[in-house]
Formats: C-alpha cells, sequence, structure tokens
C-alpha cells in the first residue's frame, strides 16, 4: 500500500493518528476504522476500505495494484465526513474534481 505523505484524518482518528498508522502498516485489525483511498474503479473518486477487510485484503474491489491511502477516520460515519472534506478540497482547490491529480498521481 502506498501512503499519501499529508494524511487526511477524521477528528478522533487525529487524536490517535502515530498509532492508527503504526497498526495498520503491521496490518492489525482495528475495529470501526476505516482508510479512504483513490479508488481504482473507473468513474469513482475515492474508496472507504474498514480496516478489517483492507488488512486481510478482502475488500470489495479487487485491484492489481496496491491502493493509495489518502486518510483515516473512526467510524463509518466520520469516514463518509473525511470524504467530503477531501472532495471539496480538490473542489476548491482545483475548480474540479481530479482527485488523482490533485494527489499527485496524474
Amino acid at each position: 500500500m502506498y501512503w499519501y505523505k499529508n494524511l487526511y484524518f477524521g477528528d478522533n482518528a487525529k487524536e490517535k493518528s502515530k498509532e492508527l498508522i503504526h497498526a495498520l502498516k503491521r496490518k492489525k485489525v482495528l475495529p470501526e476504522v476505516y482508510v479512504v483511498a483513490l479508488s481504482e474503479t473507473s468513474g469513482n473518486l475515492l474508496d472507504i476500505y474498514e480496516s478489517v477487510h483492507f488488512i486481510t485484503g478482502r475488500s470489495l474491489v479487487k485491484t492489481k495494484t496496491k491502493p493509495y491511502i489518502v486518510g483515516i477516520a473512526v467510524g463509518y460515519s466520520e469516514a463518509l465526513a473525511l470524504v467530503q472534506n477531501i472532495i471539496e478540497d480538490v473542489y476548491r482547490d482545483t475548480g474540479g474534481f481530479d482527485v488523482a491529480g490533485y494527489f499527485g498521481l496524474e
């Protein structure tokens, strides 16, 4: 997996950001922790993965490449809010919705 240098964090995740990153990189299952990644599905912008599915590879999206993680949240509602924040930042800064380009991947 690839990690964005300046990860986005939900409010609850921000408090323990270092511990969460450390645990996820060591493939520890963290209940109620979600990662936000650039989508590998055409037409989608971002994907939300529950850490248990993300860590075990049982995600809904079967990928050929490693996911590019841009955010971490605690709780699904926080993950949705985080996605909204990211999309708003992309639109505000670029005037469009090229999320991959915003993160320097295109």
